[in-house]
């Protein structure tokens, strides 16, 4: 049962309409699904700031191991998820070199390294080497979020 939520929730990702109900759409109208992504860029910006605090509650945790590994494995997650939903949601544009390359694709790059950085920060988390990842990750996040928004 949980694969066949898993299955429908990547159906409505990558084929849901965000001008009526998504579920209602595809149950009634299977063949006729629709592309859209505005709804993702705002899922992707939105999830990009909850993993900036998840990051900077992991940081702030550190006096408190449960709590900062908690936190630390929220910001990895989290991480994974905004940097897939980025990828979804601005898949044209960021393989789309045709203009130079831009901000966006800077962007793209610091995200995904970071996501990188965050998932070996938790393969190698108790050992202290794991806090290099740590910080490299967080200062890679958060200058992609920086040359997003500036």
């Amino acid at each position: 049962m949980k694969i066949l939520g898993m299955i429908f929730f990547s159906l409505v990702l990558l084929y849901g309409d965000t001008t009526t109900n998504t579920i209602t759409n595809i149950l009634q109208e299977p063949l006729k699904l629709k592309k859209c992504y505005t709804d993702y860029e705002k899922w992707h910006e939105y999830s990009g700031y909850v993993t900036l605090a998840l990051l900077g509650a992991t940081m702030l945790t550190k006096f408190d191991r449960d709590m900062h590994e908690g936190f630390g494995t929220a910001t990895a997650v989290s991480m994974i998820g905004t940097s897939t939903i980025g990828l979804i949601a601005h898949k044209n544009d960021v393989f789309d070199l045709s203009k130079g390359f831009k901000a966006k694709h800077w962007h793209s790059i610091l995200g995904a390294l970071a996501t990188v950085a965050m998932v070996a920060t938790l393969a190698t988390a108790p050992e202290d080497s794991h806090a290099a990842f740590g910080v490299a990750g967080g200062v890679m996040a958060t200058a992609s979020f920086i040359i997003v928004k500036w």
